[in-house]
């Protein structure tokens, strides 16, 4: 089992002050029962991801050396990091004072992790949740990448449209006790930082790979049958034998497209 790991909590704040915007103030005011087809296409849009508007895929010095599979992606957050801390409808990230500095948070995220988790057995009850561990950051390289990912945000945050004519500066955050540990911005303070800001993502995947028979860690074939278990499929992320190299709705969406397409093909009764 893996899943793309995030560093958050790297967040820009402008110098200079904006009035309350109407994409905010759009925002406090939406009724989540509002159908999307009766707002402005763009406004729609903005309140539809609400978590990022940006994204980029890099390639670090640990990737590929081909470049052709991105291990690092950055998230940028403008919306969400300006108008609401979690995100939820009518939530304003500073109620109290709209015309407060407005920020910028950009995520550097592991989105091809060496560590590998497992899921198993909890109980003998079927019933009880399964025992998952993720085992995130095991593996030293990907606490590297998130460090590369944070050298290419701060070199973002230096660039003369952000820094001269925004004025940004970054937010020094608190991550528990690494300030005191090693010298702030160090590799080594990060090292330590990562473990106190990076979470999951909601992208697991890999429990159940696909594979052949001869491979003792596969669960499914290539039509997503369960290795001798007669008609039973298992048809999300689980099957990935790789995790891929972005967000995995699209790719789980044609997976259970493709289950359906083997089912109807397996179907010999005419209703």
């Amino acid at each position: 089992m893996r899943s793309h790991l995030p560093t958050r909590n790297l967040t820009f704040v402008y110098a200079r002050t904006f009035a309350y915007t109407n994409v905010c103030a759009r925002f406090e005011n939406t009724e989540s029962s509002k159908p999307f087809g009766s707002w402005p296409l763009a406004y729609a849009e903005l309140i539809r991801t609400r978590i990022s508007e940006v994204a980029a895929r890099l390639t670090t010095k640990y990737g590929d050396p081909a470049g052709d599979d991105p291990d690092l992606q950055l998230v940028f957050e403008g919306l969400s990091a300006t108008c609401c801390r979690t995100c939820a409808v009518g939530e304003l990230a500073d109620p109290d004072n709209p015309d407060s500095r407005k920020s910028i948070r950009i995520t550097s995220d592991n989105i091809k992790p060496k560590s590998r988790g497992y899921i198993g057995l909890h109980t003998s009850n079927p019933l009880d949740a399964p025992l998952m561990q993720p085992n995130y950051l095991a593996e030293a390289d990907d606490v590297k990448i998130l460090i590369e990912g944070i050298r290419v945000i701060q070199s973002l945050g230096n660039t003369t449209v952000l820094r001269e004519k925004y004025g940004t500066e970054l937010i020094k955050e608190n991550y528990g006790d690494c300030e005191e540990q090693y010298t702030y911005d160090s590799d080594e303070f990060w090292e330590c930082a990562v473990r106190y800001a990076t979470g999951p993502e909601n992208h697991q995947a890999g429990s159940c790979k696909m594979g052949p028979a001869s491979d003792p860690l596969a669960v499914v074939d290539p039509e997503l049958q369960v290795h001798g278990i007669e008609g039973l499929r298992v048809a999300d992320a689980s099957v990935m034998p790789v995790l891929i190299s972005g967000n995995p709705h699209a790719t789980i969406v044609m997976i259970g497209e493709r289950a359906a397409d083997f089912i109807k093909q397996k179907q010999t009764t005419t209703y």
